[in-house]
Protein backbone atom coordinates (compact mmCIF):
# COMPACT_ATOMS: atom_id res chain seq x y z
CA UNK A 1 0.00 0.00 0.00
CA UNK A 2 1.28 3.49 -0.75
CA UNK A 3 1.76 5.86 2.19
CA UNK A 4 1.03 9.20 0.47
CA UNK A 5 -1.48 10.31 -2.14
CA UNK A 6 -2.40 13.66 -3.64
CA UNK A 7 -6.07 13.90 -4.70
CA UNK A 8 -5.70 17.30 -6.36
CA UNK A 9 -7.24 16.57 -9.76
CA UNK A 10 -4.02 16.41 -11.79
CA UNK A 11 -4.65 12.72 -12.64
CA UNK A 12 -1.37 11.70 -10.96
CA UNK A 13 -1.64 9.78 -7.70
CA UNK A 14 -5.23 11.01 -7.22
CA UNK A 15 -6.52 7.72 -5.76
CA UNK A 16 -5.37 5.68 -2.80
CA UNK A 17 -5.35 2.13 -4.15
CA UNK A 18 -3.34 -1.01 -3.36
CA UNK A 19 -0.36 -1.43 -5.66
CA UNK A 20 0.23 -5.14 -5.17
CA UNK A 21 -2.91 -7.26 -5.33
CA UNK A 22 -1.88 -10.72 -6.42
CA UNK A 23 -3.88 -13.84 -5.70
CA UNK A 24 -6.50 -11.99 -3.64
CA UNK A 25 -10.04 -13.36 -3.77
CA UNK A 26 -11.92 -11.34 -1.13
CA UNK A 27 -10.95 -7.82 -0.09
CA UNK A 28 -12.31 -5.21 2.32
CA UNK A 29 -10.66 -1.87 3.08
CA UNK A 30 -11.61 0.72 5.68
CA UNK A 31 -9.95 4.13 5.96
CA UNK A 32 -10.36 6.07 9.21
CA UNK A 33 -9.48 9.59 10.25
CA UNK A 34 -7.58 10.28 13.48
CA UNK A 35 -10.84 10.29 15.48
CA UNK A 36 -11.81 6.84 14.21
CA UNK A 37 -14.53 8.03 11.81
CA UNK A 38 -14.89 5.95 8.66
CA UNK A 39 -13.84 8.03 5.66
CA UNK A 40 -14.02 5.26 3.06
CA UNK A 41 -14.94 1.60 2.89
CA UNK A 42 -14.99 -0.76 -0.07
CA UNK A 43 -14.82 -4.38 -1.13
CA UNK A 44 -13.46 -3.42 -4.56
CA UNK A 45 -9.73 -2.72 -4.60
CA UNK A 46 -9.91 -1.16 -8.06
CA UNK A 47 -12.10 1.81 -7.03
CA UNK A 48 -9.70 3.46 -4.58
CA UNK A 49 -10.30 6.36 -2.22
CA UNK A 50 -10.50 9.75 -3.92
CA UNK A 51 -9.99 11.80 -0.75
CA UNK A 52 -13.65 12.68 -0.27
CA UNK A 53 -15.57 12.21 2.95
CA UNK A 54 -18.71 10.03 3.03
CA UNK A 55 -20.70 13.29 2.63
CA UNK A 56 -18.78 14.19 -0.55
CA UNK A 57 -16.59 16.95 0.90
CA UNK A 58 -12.81 17.05 0.53
CA UNK A 59 -11.06 15.35 3.41
CA UNK A 60 -8.45 17.49 5.15
CA UNK A 61 -4.73 17.09 4.55
CA UNK A 62 -3.24 14.83 7.17
CA UNK A 63 -2.69 11.29 8.33
CA UNK A 64 -5.34 8.59 7.95
CA UNK A 65 -5.34 4.95 8.93
CA UNK A 66 -6.26 1.97 6.78
CA UNK A 67 -7.11 -1.64 7.51
CA UNK A 68 -7.46 -4.37 4.90
CA UNK A 69 -9.06 -7.74 5.58
CA UNK A 70 -8.59 -10.23 2.79
CA UNK A 71 -8.58 -13.84 1.72
CA UNK A 72 -6.24 -15.17 -0.93
CA UNK A 73 -7.15 -17.64 -3.68
CA UNK A 74 -5.93 -20.49 -1.46
CA UNK A 75 -8.41 -19.61 1.29
CA UNK A 76 -5.82 -18.10 3.64
CA UNK A 77 -7.18 -15.04 5.47
CA UNK A 78 -5.09 -12.02 6.34
CA UNK A 79 -5.21 -8.57 7.88
CA UNK A 80 -2.94 -5.65 7.08
CA UNK A 81 -3.01 -2.11 8.44
CA UNK A 82 -1.03 1.09 8.23
CA UNK A 83 -1.26 4.81 7.73
CA UNK A 84 -1.29 7.17 4.80
CA UNK A 85 -0.87 10.88 4.32
CA UNK A 86 -3.27 12.91 2.21
CA UNK A 87 -1.65 15.98 0.59
CA UNK A 88 -3.60 18.22 -1.77
CA UNK A 89 -0.65 20.47 -2.82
Amino acid sequence: MPNVFTPNGDFVNDLFVPVDILSIKDFNIVILNRWGNVMYESTNYIDGWDGLTPRGKEAEDGVYFWKVIYEDVYGKPGIKHGNLTLVRE
